[in-house]
C-alpha cells in the first residue's frame, strides 16, 4: 500500500506500508567546509543528522538531496561523490520503520555569505533599475554605516525585501514612495530594516511569519520570498533572529533582519544547522 503524502495537488514523498513497517527511501548528503560536516538539528527533538529528504516519485536520489538543501538553507550544491547505500530499522510515533539512505559527498557551488558591503552592491544595481523605471516615483535612501561593512550577511537577505516594499508597498501609491534601507548594531547582532510609506503589510502575513519562527517550516510550504527568507534566519541561527515586522505611521510598513554579528568567513554555528 502507498501512502501519499499530497500538498496543492502535488505529490510528495512516499510511504510503502509492508506488513508492520513503514519503508521509506532517503537521500542525504555530507557537505564539508573548513574541515567540518555540516548537520541538521531537528527542531523538535535534541539530535542532529545530515541533511536530506524523502526522495520523491520519479525523483533519482541526487535530485532529491539537491533540491532538499536549496529548500531548507537556500543554497545550491553540486554532487562531487557517493558515500554509501546505510539501512536504518527504528520506531517513531509507534510506528516501525524499514529506511534506505543513499548518501552523497556534496559541495556548496559558491560562497555561503557576502560581506555587507559586496551585498549592498547587488541593493544598489537594484534600486538602479528601479529608479530607472518608476523614475521620481519612488525615493530611495540607503543609510548603512561603514563600520558594519565587514560583517557577513547571508546573500540575497536584502533585495526580496527592496522588492516587496515596492511591489506590495509604494508602487501603487499616487504620492511620492519612499524607501529607507538603514543599519546599526549592538554587542551581538546586527540590524538591518527596510521600511516603505506604502499601503502596509496584511495581518495575515506578519501572522504566518511569526508561526514560521515559532514553528519552524509552514505546512503549506508556500514560496513566497519573505517566507523564504523568515525559515532561512531561523535554519541558519535559531529562533533568537530573524525577521520582525512593524507598521509605520501613517502609513508604511518597516521590516528588520537580526543576524549574529559574525567578521571572516562564516560557518553555521548555530540555529538548526551546525556546521
Amino acid at each position: 500500500m502507498y501512502n501519499k503524502k499530497i500538498i496543492g495537488g502535488i505529490k510528495m514523498d512516499i510511504t510503502i506500508d509492508v506488513n508492520d513497517y513503514k519503508l521509506n527511501v532517503r537521500a542525504a548528503c555530507v557537505i564539508k567546509h573548513n574541515n567540518k560536516i555540516l548537520v541538521h538539528k531537528n527542531i523538535n527533538s535534541n539530535h542532529y543528522c545530515l541533511i536530506g529528504g524523502r526522495v520523491k516519485i520519479g525523483e533519482d536520489s541526487e535530485t532529491t538531496i539537491k533540491r532538499e538543501v536549496e529548500e531548507e538553507i537556500g543554497k545550491q550544491i553540486e554532487i562531487t561523490g557517493y558515500i554509501a547505500t546505510i539501512e536504518n530499522f527504528f520506531e517513531m510515533k509507534g510506528s516501525k520503520y524499514h529506511e534506505y539512505m543513499f548518501v552523497y559527498q556534496a559541495e556548496f557551488k559558491e560562497a555561503e555569505d557576502k560581506k555587507i558591503e559586496e551585498e549592498l552592491k547587488y541593493v544598489n544595481q537594484y534600486l538602479y533599475i528601479q529608479k530607472m523605471r518608476f523614475q521620481e516615483h519612488i525615493i530611495c535612501l540607503v543609510e548603512i554605516p561603514e563600520q558594519l561593512y565587514e560583517y557577513y550577511i547571508p546573500k540575497l537577505m536584502i533585495q526580496p525585501l527592496l522588492e516587496n516594499a515596492i511591489v506590495h508597498g509604494v508602487s501603487e501609491l499616487k504620492e511620492t514612495g519612499m524607501i529607507a534601507v538603514t543599519g546599526k548594531e549592538t554587542e551581538d547582532a546586527i540590524y538591518i530594516t527596510v521600511k516603505d510609506n506604502g499601503n502596509g503589510m496584511p495581518e495575515t502575513i506578519i501572522r504566518q511569519l511569526e508561526e514560521i519562527r515559532e514553528n519552524g517550516i509552514l505546512k503549506e510550504k508556500e514560496h513566497i520570498g519573505i517566507f523564504n527568507i523568515q525559515q532561512r534566519l531561523l535554519l541558519l541561527y535559531g529562533k533568537e533572529y530573524g525577521l520582525t515586522v512593524e507598521h509605520v505611521k501613517p502609513s508604511g510598513t518597516a521590516v528588520t533582519i537580526c543576524i549574529p554579528k559574525t567578521k571572516g568567513e562564516k560557518g553555521y554555528e548555530s540555529g538548526n544547522y551546525r556546521l
